[in-house]
């Protein structure tokens, strides 16, 4: 069938997030209907494309200068449909949850590009060589600033084009390194050179957006949940994904001591900001970057099911809690959903960090104790945020409940409004079964577990520790005065806000320097007459 070819199916979601916008008298509740249709279809497309049992196909060819030739390729590999379906799964919910929108808002008409977002990712997990993966890098880019309302907010596409772009500087010099040093652009070429491979890694960290690029952008951001739910899938699942493809070969690395402390800092930074986040967005951002840090652990440490469990289960449970852990006035509590994705990251066997006591043996029996610490005080604040958030929810569930038994003694009945609870949470059971399910019947099955036993006393003792310790923490803010308000600043300090705005600044100075001296080399106020000025202090001195 032509649709399991990733090629044509792209095109056509590409063709989709453009075309639908544009028919005419085509009223917002069919609009929905048409672009969750089309992410159905992306998803049964992907589902189907991985029971082929191989593919691979060659868009275009050139040759360079040396002679040999080098194409943008598509190949399949189990980890690449792995990030297609998780795509097209996560997307398919944030749709489907979507739709007790009634109204069209600012951002809807760019809720057409949200389809084309997870077949891209197919592309980017997909990729053949590295310039494939930078035309998919480049187009992930371009979709995720439309789908985040960016178009007609310039400051805001400024702030993320310089996140994106720095992201793309590293993979176009990785590249064009690979490019000249070798007769190739296959991944294994990147591999020869350590360089060219920290810097690959480099590209993919800011792809993570890891703390504290975690707050450049995104979380300033005031967008609905639809669009929110997004940025797990284009942090964590997209740079996640090529950090277990390349992130092996970090075994030997020279400064990896530095790279451990930057880790371990990030895990409990991370882990306080969870905890006193307020806004959704940065409880969205602060989680995936929680995420991120423990997955980079689990690949330097070589716990490929731990990792997997985090991209895969992980990114699901974000974005749930992006879409679900925010408050609007026309939308029921969803604590349902909400605690369906605090059970995969709760720690059970199965869920996104089911196999975190195996990474805290590994970590004790290599003599990292301090890391192994710093990982369970990041999950300890990590467990706390998320009875905070389960607190707050509950609260507000207890107001609309109250506030619709003072209404029962109206004649008619309002209608109600569509809650998603079911729906996420059938995507959620779907999204938990599918790993060893539908991946088993598709020939997708997660890498096997380690050969060692599993070392359940670790496991257990360390899930316990951290539950405990979160609630101990929920106790003492409230029972110590004044420690909320330094927990606060605390977090305020770590978010790197005032780091951002300090380059945002020094940015801004720069900017209107250069303006300045062209308005100077332009005669613009005398320019003229300041450029002899200078002329003749110079040749004086």
């Amino acid at each position: 069938m032509a649709l399991t070819n990733p090629v044509v199916l792209s095109a056509l979601l590409l063709f989709g997030a453009v075309a639908i916008p544009r028919i005419p008298r085509l009223d917002w509740p069919l609009r929905q209907m048409l672009v969750l249709w089309l992410a159905v279809l992306g998803l049964l497309a992907t589902l189907a494309f991985a029971a082929v049992p191989s593919f691979m196909q060659i868009i275009s060819a050139w040759q360079n200068f040396a002679g040999p030739a080098h194409v943008l390729s598509l190949e399949k590999t189990a980890d690449g449909v792995r990030l297609g379906v998780l795509a097209f799964l996560a997307v398919v919910g944030i749709l489907t949850a979507g739709l007790d929108e009634t109204h069209e808002t600012p951002f809807s008409e760019h809720i057409t590009v949200v389809p084309a977002i997870a077949v891209t990712l197919l592309l980017f997990g997909l990729s053949g060589n590295l310039l494939t993966l930078l035309f998919a890098w480049t187009l992930l880019d371009l979709l995720a600033l439309m789908a985040l309302g960016f178009p007609g907010r310039s400051n805001w596409t400024l702030m993320a084009g310089i996140l994106q772009g720095v992201g793309l500087f590293l993979l176009l010099i990785a590249t064009l390194r690979t490019w000249t040093s070798s007769t190739t652009l296959a991944f294994f070429a990147v591999t020869t050179d350590a360089l060219t491979l920290h810097i690959l890694l480099a590209a993919m960290a800011v792809r993570m957006s890891l703390y504290p690029l975690h707050l450049f952008a995104w979380p300033q951001m005031h967008v609905p949940p639809h669009t929110r739910a997004l940025l797990p899938l284009l942090t964590l699942g997209a740079g996640g994904f090529w950090w277990l493809v390349f992130g092996a070969s970090l075994e030997t690395l020279s400064y990896a001591w530095l790279v451990y402390f930057l880790l371990g800092i990030g895990l409990v930074a991370s882990g306080l900001l969870f905890w006193r986040a307020r806004r959704p967005a940065l409880r969205t951002a602060t989680l995936t970057v929680w995420l991120g840090h423990l997955l980079a652990l689990a690949v330097f440490f070589n716990i490929p099911t731990l990792a997997h469990a985090i991209l895969w289960n992980g990114t699901l449970a974000a974005a749930v809690i992006a879409f679900h852990g925010g408050s609007r006035p026309w939308r029921q509590p969803s604590t349902l959903a909400l605690g369906m994705a605090i059970l995969a990251l709760s720690g059970l066997p199965g869920g996104a960090l089911g196999e975190v006591g195996r990474l805290l043996a590994t970590l004790t029996t290599q003599g990292h104790d301090w890391l192994a610490g710093a990982v369970v005080v990041g999950m300890s604040m990590l467990f706390a945020g998320m009875l905070a958030l389960l607190r707050r929810m509950y609260a507000h569930a207890e107001e609309a409940a109250d506030a619709a038994s003072a209404n029962e003694t109206e004649e008619e009945e309002a209608p109600s409004a569509h809650t998603p609870d079911r729906t996420w949470l059938g995507l959620m059971v779907l999204g938990l079964a599918a790993w060893p399910v539908v991946g088993g019947v598709l020939g997708l099955a997660p890498p096997a577990s380690a050969t060692s036993a599993f070392p359940w006393g670790m496991h257990i003792a360390t899930l316990g520790l951290a539950w405990l310790a979160a609630f101990f923490f929920i106790r003492l803010e409230t029972s110590v005065l004044g420690l909320s308000a330094w927990l606060n600043a605390l977090a305020a300090t770590l978010s790197a806000r005032w780091l951002w705005q300090g380059v945002g600044a020094l940015g801004l100075l720069l900017m209107r320097a250069t303006r300045g001296l062209l308005r100077v080399l332009e005669g613009e106020n005398y320019g003229w007459l300041l450029l002899f000025l200078v002329i003749i202090l110079i040749l004086l001195s």
